[in-house]
């Protein structure tokens, strides 16, 4: 490493410098060697060296030495390992994403949340096997629980194709194409006609918790659970997002509203288009006052005004190619 790259490690991170916790102090005297100002070295880079080998110290000594792409978890009874590509922190916890599974580490201050998500989780119904056929791809898959230190540990399952969609926004510049923006909102409102027939609110639909499959134009909902709840039931906590989004009445009553998620939808549409407002929406007319007005509060309402809204923003239903894949974002080789 060059003396730029060992400035910019954070302090919180002394494992960007050293490989692992059975060899920090040998690495730390080759690079003490290298950069003391004794040996002709950086007196700023050498002391950023120390302060880097007591941060690594102080991380070892508390068994919180954590392996960039690694998450190792104990628990009561198991050692887990969790090869991942990206980390993102979330108002409840954290979220790591690999390449077939999504592990939500939630504070424990919000365990009660956890718990209530899970249960929705676990009782998903359906009027037939075509709706379950249709739905159950929008919708999570829990593959394990567990406890750990002062986390609880939601792991679901993901296929390879999905992408969060604040990893795809980060990735195109922050704007989204509109023709894509198009069939991401047809599967949200895809999905919220089923919450309106299962009484769900989930009450963080957005770009930190849906992901999308580019080459097949779908999606699933993979985070925010936590503030999910049986339409009418007391909302105990949400996220800052939707405290700004929701209808006036919603927050002041704290009652899960489905109005809730299809204002999230619409939002959702807008940040996608780089105008989270809606100020100036670079998109087709139609489009751009749908995203801009409010709901009617029925799902499968919005859903029918969406479909003549394609029509006249696109004409003729036509599959346009996202020539963006997961490895595009996450890396090739993980």
């Amino acid at each position: 490493m060059n003396a730029a790259t060992i400035l910019a490690i954070p302090l919180t991170e002394p494992e960007r410098l050293f490989s692992k916790p059975g060899t920090y102090k040998d690495e730390f005297r080759a690079l003490a060697k290298q950069w003391h100002p004794d040996y002709g070295g950086d007196p700023v880079v050498f002391d950023r060296i120390v302060k880097l080998h007591d941060a690594a110290a102080e991380k070892v000594s508390k068994g919180e030495w954590h392996t960039p792409g690694l998450l190792e978890v104990d628990t009561a009874t198991k050692h887990y390992r969790i090869r991942y590509d990206k980390k993102h922190t979330t108002e409840t916890g954290e979220l790591y994403i690999a390449r077939t599974i999504v592990a939500h580490a939630v504070k424990t201050d919000f365990a009660d949340l956890a718990h209530a998500a899970e249960k929705i989780m676990n009782r998903f119904e359906y009027a037939s096997d075509r709706m379950e056929r249709e739905v159950s791809r929008y919708l999570p898959t829990v593959r394990a629980s567990y406890e750990a230190a002062n986390r609880r540990f939601i792991v679901m399952k993901k296929t390879e194709d999905l992408v969060l969609l604040r990893d795809l926004m980060e990735h195109v510049g922050g704007r989204v194409d509109p023709k894509h923006v198009a069939w991401i909102i047809s599967s949200l409102l895809n999905l919220a006609c089923y919450f309106e027939y299962a009484d769900i609110v989930h009450n963080a639909i957005g770009t930190d918790t849906y992901f999308i499959s580019p080459p097949l134009h779908g999606g699933t909902l993979l985070g925010g659970w936590w503030y999910a709840c049986e339409t009418g039931g007391r909302m105990t906590a949400v996220p800052a997002r939707t405290s700004r989004l929701a209808p006036p009445d919603v927050m002041v009553n704290k009652r899960a509203d489905p109005r809730t998620d299809l204002a999230l939808i619409r939002a959702t549409g807008r940040e996608l288009l780089g105008d989270p407002v809606g100020t100036k929406l670079d998109c087709p007319a139609p489009m751009s006052r749908w995203l801009r007005l409010a709901s009617t509060g029925s799902a499968r309402a919005d859903y029918a005004q969406w479909q003549d809204v394609l029509k006249e923003s696109f004409g003729p239903r036509r599959f346009t190619e996202m020539k963006i894949k997961a490895g595009d974002i996450y890396g090739k080789d993980k």
